[in-house]
C-alpha cells in the first residue's frame, strides 16, 4: 500500500468523528480500510459497507451489526457494484459516509470504475455528513468516471504534503479541510 503512513494518519483523523451508536457507510478503499482497523474502540455501530474484505475485518475486530451491500463483486477488486448494490443503499440512510477516491480535483471526485462511482454517488446521496478520506497523491489527479462534486462533500481528510492553495481552494466550497501529519 502506497503512502500508508499518511492512510493511517488520515484514518485516525476519521476515528474522531465516530461516535457510539452511529450509523456509517464505509467505502472501499486503502484508507477507509485504515479506519476499520481503528474503530474497534467504538461501540453499537451499524457499518454499512460493499467490500467483503472490509466487512470480514470488521466482523471479526468490532461489536458492529455490519450490513454488506449485494450486487456484483468486482474481480479482484472485493468491492459489490451495480444495480442490486445501488438499491440496498437507497433504502437506508445513515448518518455518516467515509468516502475513499482515485481522484480529487475541484471539478469533481473521481475512480476508474463507472459502477463502482455509481455505487459512491449513492453512499453520498445517503449520508447526513460525508468526510472524504484522501491522501494528497489524490489531489489533482483525475479518473475516468466522476461520481460527486467536491461541494457534495462536508469535510476532508488530507496529509499535509497536499498543496495549501488547492486546499485553500476547497474551503472557499464550504468543506471543513482537516490537515494531518504523518510524521
Amino acid at each position: 500500500v502506497e503512502h500508508l503512513a499518511e492512510k493511517r494518519a488520515i484514518a485516525a483523523e476519521a476515528l474522531k468523528a465516530v461516535h457510539d451508536g452511529d450509523a456509517l457507510a464505509i467505502d472501499t478503499g486503502t484508507t477507509t480500510m485504515e479506519l476499520a482497523k481503528l474503530i474497534s474502540a467504538k461501540k453499537n455501530l451499524t457499518i454499512v459497507v460493499n467490500d467483503i474484505l472490509l466487512a470480514q475485518r470488521l466482523e471479526a475486530n468490532t461489536d458492529a451489526t455490519v450490513v454488506l451491500i449485494g450486487g456484483i463483486l468486482r474481480k479482484g477488486l472485493h468491492s459489490t457494484v451495480g444495480p442490486m448494490a445501488v438499491q440496498d443503499l437507497k433504502s437506508i440512510t445513515v448518518d455518516k459516509a467515509f468516502i475513499a477516491t482515485n481522484g480529487l480535483t475541484l471539478k469533481g471526485l473521481s475512480t476508474p470504475d463507472m459502477h463502482q462511482g455509481e455505487t459512491k454517488k449513492t453512499m453520498i446521496s445517503i449520508a447526513h455528513e460525508v468526510i472524504l478520506l484522501a491522501d494528497s497523491s489524490k489531489l489533482g489527479a483525475s479518473s475516468f468516471s466522476t461520481f460527486a462534486k467536491p461541494e457534495e462533500v462536508d469535510r476532508l481528510i488530507i496529509d499535509d504534503k497536499a498543496d495549501p492553495g488547492t486546499l485553500n481552494s476547497f474551503a472557499d466550497l464550504g468543506i471543513s479541510v482537516s490537515i494531518v501529519s504523518a510524521s
